[in-house]
């Protein structure tokens, strides 16, 4: 920049600044008269974006005599208002060495709050809120989840499909009708939630000794049967503890003890889960539903856990499945049996591998008979989304679920869609917005969320936040609203 045009620039700033001083003085002194006229009429000060319940309570307490003067003060401030803040943009605009980036398109990428709002209904509340006050952003809505409940939803939202209905046996052998959501491209998704999912049995009902994951199996067929050649599967939220057999019995693969019985997995009349493991001596595969071959599965799991161990599917997930102390110490060595089996029979080594112990050991099922690849469930599901393309001109992206806490960092939506987004535009905003922050949540700084907010304004039970959800997000997202100011 040459100094003429440097001197230029200076002058035209400086003039600005004067401007601004004196339209700052006149705005003091009306404030000032606004403010001595609500004291005197015994009208609460309020901030001015709300001034017009100013006039509305001054009319309320003084009657039409009031109404023309307050009616002109508080115009006046806020056209003068208006004014300061149309020269500061005009002055800085002008300038060559100084730019403005106003936020026009947001991103939202919300998890579901679990028990609360779907991941559909979160990003719609947000967006109601933050249209409110910025009815001129462009908002785009990507519902998504990271492998567990919601994921056939959120990707039928995103790309579009339909949603087929399958008859399946529910983790403890009993009829129930469950659905897999079919893509426009061909391709299946599916939730093991939904045919063996803890959330299908009561408290009491829970023993991951006989809980089995047959049900799974049965979506997968179904899936297969449609022609599919490709499934992406969620396996979160699980009520089984088999190693998968449930599944692979129901594509066709058979277990026998050391009588040469059969062990069957989801009939009536013989036991189901991953207890009768113990007793496993031999696999047959000839009777393996040879579609698998041509289809690609992927797996959408959140954690990494191997099959066996102090870290193993029984010793971290069993006892929110029902195992007591015993219970898991039954069930793990039940497991290293029969991880035992599949390399003497099959010479494949997958027990130690990281996601082998999602599911109660499906993950490991998986990769043993179906050649399944184990993906981050939020990767998998924002590749389906082509998120990179939803948020590359993006100036703010929204994210979050129902809490972000010491867990966030672990593959949870939060940190998945931050990363990316961030991967390729390194200069968006992102906030993470939850129904709270719980411990060690500032971690979440970490991935690169700027800016995290808990969408409950006070004092709240857990259940009073849960049953007012709708309400708090919409107002989460009106504040949000008010913050595209700053980054303005």
């Amino acid at each position: 920049m040459s100094k003429e045009c440097l001197n230029d620039v200076r002058e035209k700033i400086s003039a600005v600044d004067r401007q601004m001083m004196a339209l700052f003085k006149e705005r003091m002194m009306l404030s000032e008269e606004v403010a001595r006229i609500k004291k005197e009429n015994n009208i609460p000060l309020l901030d001015s974006g709300r001034e017009a319940q100013v006039i509305q309570r001054a009319i309320e307490v003084t009657g039409e005599e009031l109404k023309e003067e307050t009616t002109v003060l508080v115009q006046t401030m806020m056209d003068l208002s208006k004014a300061w803040q149309k020269k500061t943009l005009s002055a800085f605009s002008s300038a060559p060495s100084v730019s403005c980036s106003p936020v026009h398109k947001v991103v939202i990428a919300c998890d579901s709050f679990k028990g609360s709002c779907s991941a559909i209904h979160v990003t719609k509340y947000l967006e109601d809120g933050l249209l409110q006050y910025r009815p001129d952003l462009s908002i785009v809505k990507v519902p998504v989840a990271d492998g567990g409940e919601g994921t056939v939803e959120a990707l039928l939202f995103a790309t579009g499909g339909e949603l087929l209905e399958v008859p399946t046996l529910d983790p403890l052998g009993r009829p129930r009708t469950s659905s897999i959501g079919i893509l426009p491209d061909g391709s299946a998704v599916l939730e093991m939630a939904a045919a063996s999912g803890l959330p299908l049995l009561s408290p009491e009902e829970r023993d991951p000794r006989i809980t089995s994951t047959y049900g799974t199996g049965q979506l997968m067929k179904a899936a297969l049967d449609r022609g599919c050649k490709k499934m992406i599967l969620g396996i979160g939220g699980s009520a089984t503890n088999d190693g998968g057999v449930g599944m692979a019995a129901a594509l066709g693969v058979r277990f026998y003890d050391t009588n040469e019985k059969e062990l069957i997995f989801g009939n009536d009349d013989a036991p189901l889960g991953g207890a009768v493991l113990a007793d496993l001596a031999r696999i047959d595969i000839s009777g393996l539903d040879p579609r698998l071959a041509d289809c690609e599965i992927i797996v959408a799991c959140d954690v990494n856990n191997p099959l066996c161990g102090e870290r193993g599917a029984s010793a971290i997930y069993g006892p929110q499945k029902g195992a007591s102390p015993e219970v898991v110490v039954e069930l793990d060595k039940a497991l290293a049996h029969y991880a035992e089996i599949v390399q003497r029979e099959f010479n494949c080594d997958f027990a130690q591998l990281p996601g082998a112990g999602a599911a109660g050991g499906l993950g490991f099922g998986l990769m043993v008979f179906c050649n399944a690849k184990i993906r981050s469930g939020i990767e998998s599901v924002l590749d389906m989304v082509h998120f990179e393309d939803l948020v590359k001109d993006a100036d703010l992206v929204i994210t979050g679920e129902g809490a972000i806490d010491h867990q966030t960092l672990f593959g949870k939506v939060p940190q998945g869609v931050t990363e990316r987004a961030k991967s390729v535009n390194p200069n968006v905003a992102v906030i993470g917005v939850a129904g709270t922050l719980g411990r060690d949540y500032e971690k979440a700084h970490n991935c690169g969320i700027d800016y995290m907010m808990s969408i409950a304004t006070g004092p709240i039970t857990l259940e009073d936040c849960m049953a007012q959800a709708p309400r708090l997000l919409t107002e989460a997202g009106n504040r949000i609203a008010h913050l595209t100011d700053i980054l303005r």
